[in-house]
């Protein structure tokens, strides 16, 4: 497996699956040039992170060699959320919704309960492995994670995933990085499985920073109205009055804090909601 984002003329950072030769083991080995101080700053980030759950991704040891920053994380099995949902059929994505949001939930509740936050939960980061009827959810990729423990709120100045980023990232408040911030994420991610597009997306950038920051989510198709106020609870928001520019730090933090305030306290409240729509087995 083999990505990046070209940085000028240097090279791509890349993520590739490795094997060892003695035991045939898989791993995961992301690595990226020294001089990418960015990249380095987000490999360094996630190599922190280490984890007793199976479904959540540990990161192994990293190291320095020939101008590049390498890091070794755990494989884990199973194939991307996005393409084991197109897979199903239409009633069998009916079946897994409810299961899905109650899985990756407790996952959540998992990492939160250590006190960390995601920060760039999409598609990408979530695998499935199994079938409709058994399956479970994994959670890999925490460059973007913050330990609330630990982190100081002015500790750095990072992208987050535009399109399902909170409004408390995408104005970079790390004081206000909780875990509804989290839950707004799981919001837009439910929405786009379900509709097929993600919302607020324009044409124009700075419409689309608007409509993230300010609109509420758009209307989900009948088949999937019952779970409009779920998804409106995970992403709620307090709408500017003055674009966040042009108010002082303080109010913009106001606002931003009363959005967070709308969203679900903690997610089992959530699955007490979604018990009401679709009793979900013991997952």
């Amino acid at each position: 497996m083999n990505g990046g984002t070209p940085q000028g003329k240097r090279k791509f950072s890349s993520t590739r699956l490795v094997q060892e030769i003695s035991s045939g083991e898989y791993f995961i080995l992301k690595s990226t040039p020294l001089i990418d101080r960015k990249a380095v700053e987000t490999l360094r980030n996630e190599g922190k992170y280490q984890f007793e759950s199976p479904n959540l991704q540990s990161s192994l040891k990293y190291w320095i060699e020939n101008n590049q920053y390498y890091l070794l994380k755990e494989y884990i099995k199973g194939v991307g959320l996005i393409t084991f949902y197109k897979a199903l059929k239409r009633k069998e994505k009916r079946k897994f919704i409810p299961r899905f949001l109650t899985g990756v939930s407790k996952l959540l509740d998992e990492l939160h309960v250590q006190k960390i936050v995601h920060l760039d939960l999409k598609p990408t980061n979530i695998i499935i492995e199994g079938s409709v009827n058994d399956f479970s959810v994994k959670l890999i990729d925490f460059g973007m994670a913050w330990d609330l423990k630990t982190d100081v709120f002015d500790k750095r100045k990072s992208s987050y995933p535009f399109g399902h980023a909170a409004p408390e990232l995408i104005l970079n408040e790390p004081a206000l990085f909780v875990p509804q911030t989290d839950y707004y994420a799981l919001g837009i991610l439910l929405y786009e499985m379900m509709e097929g597009e993600i919302p607020f997306l324009h044409s124009n950038p700075i419409q689309s920073l608007n409509l993230q920051l300010n609109m509420a989510l758009p209307a989900l198709s009948r088949k999937w109205k019952a779970y409009q106020t779920i998804l409106n609870k995970l992403t709620a928001k307090q709408a500017f009055h003055r674009p966040p520019n042009q108010l002082p730090r303080l109010e913009q933090k106001r606002v931003l804090e009363q959005g967070i305030e709308l969203r679900y306290e903690n997610l089992k409240m959530m699955r007490r909601d979604l018990e009401n729509i679709y009793p979900v087995p013991e997952f």
